[in-house]
């Protein structure tokens, strides 16, 4: 099929080159994209190349007939399903029935009836393309469920539309229906709600960057740190976004033994004391230079609480 435009394709193949001008003026006044092969290798190359919308076949050519050329078609993966109307001059039915039998998808006897042909014509580009949109469709909508990270379609005032089954793992939920409606902000940690509506509601400054929130698994207190990725599209003159939820926890992992492996080569080639305290003035952390300030080994001081250290130091005289 043509995808750079709506006019269907059309290829004629007749290896009689009036017969063959004849077919090209009645679809010309139709509107169609036409191309044409006068042999049934040519009409081949030209399928392969071309991926038509329908191929007008005459059955009888002298190289490959119309039946050999519909089965190689048939036969090719690429070009396998274009509809293919075989134009004959035999009116027996055992012809029907070899055409039928190669792959055809109708027959027109000859001599060629223009309204007949057209109609025929038309009815079968129609249905070739609505079947190729629907083939097209499912596609999408399997690639679309089968993504690693979750995807969800909201309409103009922040609910949800559609989502895939990733969205629906990282939430905890078995049902897609239970979320059809729900404002996509409540998805989210409390804290988070707020911020998250006014970036999707935000459609007058595009584009939006993406943003790092949690969202609350339903059901339970765990919550996954997640990146937001927004993209707005209008259908049948309706405004809605199409926003991508990544799972970030690991990456956020990772970051955070970075920093702290790097923290940890800063603070042990310091000549000063670094220490780290909880709520309870316990020691969690203590450098290396510990044991010159207290007498005492990094490790030994963890759970230590500081105050009872001082009081004890000051008792024995030192710090």
């Amino acid at each position: 099929m043509n995808e750079k435009t709506v006019t269907p394709l059309v290829l004629l193949v007749d290896d009689n080159h009036a017969s063959l001008y004849a077919l090209e003026a009645v679809f010309v006044e139709e509107g169609y994209q036409l191309a044409t092969a006068s042999s049934g290798q040519e009409a081949l190359d030209l399928a392969v190349t071309l991926d038509p919308d329908v191929i007008l076949l005459d059955v009888l050519m002298p190289d490959i007939d119309g039946f050999e050329v519909c089965r190689r078609i048939r036969a090719t993966p690429q070009i396998a399903e274009v509809p293919i109307v075989l134009l004959t001059a035999l009116t027996d039915t055992q012809a029907r029935i070899t055409g039928f039998e190669a792959g055809a998808d109708d027959f027109v006897t000859k001599p060629l009836d223009r309204v007949e042909l057209t109609t025929r014509v038309r009815s079968i580009t129609r249905l070739n393309r609505y079947r190729r949109l629907v083939a097209e469709r499912n596609r999408l909508e399997q690639l679309v469920q089968l993504a690693p990270c979750g995807w969800i379609v909201c309409d103009d005032q922040g609910r949800i539309r559609l989502c895939n089954l990733r969205i629906l793992e990282m939430l905890g939920i078995e049902q897609e229906e239970s979320l059809f409606g729900t404002e996509f902000s409540a998805l989210f940690a409390r804290d988070d709600r707020e911020r998250v509506r006014l970036w999707l509601g935000a459609h007058g400054q595009a584009p939006r960057p993406p943003i790092e929130c949690l969202l609350a698994c339903l059901g339970s207190a765990e919550k996954l740190s997640v990146e937001l990725v927004v993209g707005a599209f209008e259908h049948e003159q309706h405004a809605y976004n199409q926003i991508l939820i990544n799972d970030i926890g690991e990456r956020k992992r990772l970051e955070q033994v970075q920093t702290e492996a790097r923290f940890r080569t800063l603070i042990t080639g310091a000549s000063d004391l670094i220490a780290t305290l909880d709520t309870e003035r316990t020691f969690t952390y203590a450098s290396p230079t510990s044991e010159s300030v207290f007498g005492i080994d990094a490790r030994a001081l963890i759970g230590i609480d500081l105050l009872a250290r001082r009081r004890s130091r000051s008792a024995s005289g030192s710090l």
